[in-house]
Order: C-alpha cells, then structure tokens, then sequence
C-alpha cells in the first residue's frame, strides 16, 4: 500500500478512484485506482466490502466513485461474518477484537464504507458520487442494484454515528426520454433528437424525459464525536 501511494505524483493532492472498474485514471495526476475485480498492474485489488480499507487516514483530497454505492449490499459482508466465526471459534480468541467485529457485522454495510471514506479524506475532502437517480424506472434492472444513493443516507449517517458529511452541490447528469431506451437503441429519429436535445438544452429534459444518472458531491465535516 505504501509502494502504491507512494508512486504518485508528489506534486498532486492523491486522489482515490473507488471501484474504479474500466475506468483507470493516470497515476502522475494523483490517482490511485481501487478495485475489488480488475486484474490490471495499474489497480490496487481490493474488496470494497472487506473492511476497513488498507488506506491511511486524513490522505485523500478526492475520493470518487463512479456506479459503486448503488451496489453495496444491506447485509454484512460474507468477508466480515467469516472472520467472525474464525475468531470467536479461536482459542485465542480476543474479547475486544470479536466485539469490533461484531459490532462491524451490526452496521449498515453503507454506513460502513462511509465512515471508511470520511475516515481516509483529508478535512474539506470531496467525496463524489455518481449513480443511477433515485426516480429512475430502470435503477433496478442492471445487475447488482440493491440500493438508491439519495442524500438521507448521509443525514442518518450523521444522526446515528457522528460522522459528518456536507452535501456541496448535487446535479442530474443524465437524462432518459420516458418512451424507453430500447426505441432509442434502435435509432428511433425522434427519440434520438430528444436525447440530444436532453444535452443540449437540460432545462427543457424534464418536460420529455426522466432523470437517469445523479452527481452529488460531499464534504468532509468535523464528526461530532471528535473533539474541537
């Protein structure tokens, strides 16, 4: 980890790409690419849902995840609940050790991995997030969908732990004409003029179309629990 950081370019802030997939960004601007799945010398592999992160804190300037939060699941990760059973059926078994990973077994996976990003960002650090709107019809039909990213899930984070995330801005960056994807695919003339026309003139999209893919950006707070 420490070999991966420190290849990058001293000169730029690090910058995290999180389940970074396909999408690999270069190292001499800052990026460390992250991913559970890629098998490239250019990604670090890392399960997402094998927690906490092997990232020191307070690193990052940016962490951006790109179709990633979507697919965090709602129950503890098989990862978490084997390493439970291992450590309790140990006979060196270590009180505080089972009961940290119990109570990481009790909690939101998705809460989780948010207080793992707040925890590596730097104060004033952006998190940005990119996923399918939550008012879009199909956000259930790629595979792997099992949640709708919507800002209340930061609120309660900050609610039931502590950490503190501050919503910067939040924008539709896609739009889908509500007849379907699958005419437009067919090259259907009208519905390719309205998709263009989503593009080039967004504040006429909701009168043809519905929002298909979101932008938040977050920022790293002060967590209440932390002391001022």
């Amino acid at each position: 980890m420490r070999a991966a950081l420190s290849s990058l370019s001293p000169e730029a802030v690090p910058k995290l790409n999180l389940g970074c997939g396909r999408d690999i960004r270069p190292k001499e601007e800052g990026w460390l690419n992250l991913d559970g799945f890629v098998e490239d010398p250019r990604v670090l592999r890392w399960n997402l849902e094998d927690l906490p992160l092997p990232l020191p804190s307070n690193t990052f300037g940016v962490v951006y995840a790109r179709h990633v939060m979507e697919h965090v699941r709602h129950v503890p990760s098989f990862g978490i609940t084997k390493r439970v059973v291992r450590l309790v059926s140990s006979e060196r078994a270590d009180s505080k050790e089972v009961e940290s990973l119990l109570a990481l077994a009790a909690e939101d996976p998705f809460h989780l991995l948010l207080k793992e990003i707040h925890r590596i960002l730097v104060p004033k650090g952006r998190f940005v997030v990119v996923s399918p709107h939550h008012l879009y019809s199909e956000k259930w039909s790629s595979s792997g969908h099992v949640r709708a990213v919507m800002t209340y899930a930061f609120e309660s984070l900050a609610q039931e732990t502590g950490v503190v995330f501050s919503l910067a801005w939040k924008s539709v960056t896609s739009w889908q004409p509500v007849v379907g994807r699958s005419f437009l695919a067919m090259g259907n003339p009208p519905l390719g003029i309205l998709k263009h026309l989503s593009i080039r003139a967004p504040f006429l999209a909701p009168l043809f179309c519905e929002p298909e893919e979101a932008t938040y950006e977050f920022v790293k707070e002060e967590s209440a629990n932390q002391p001022r």
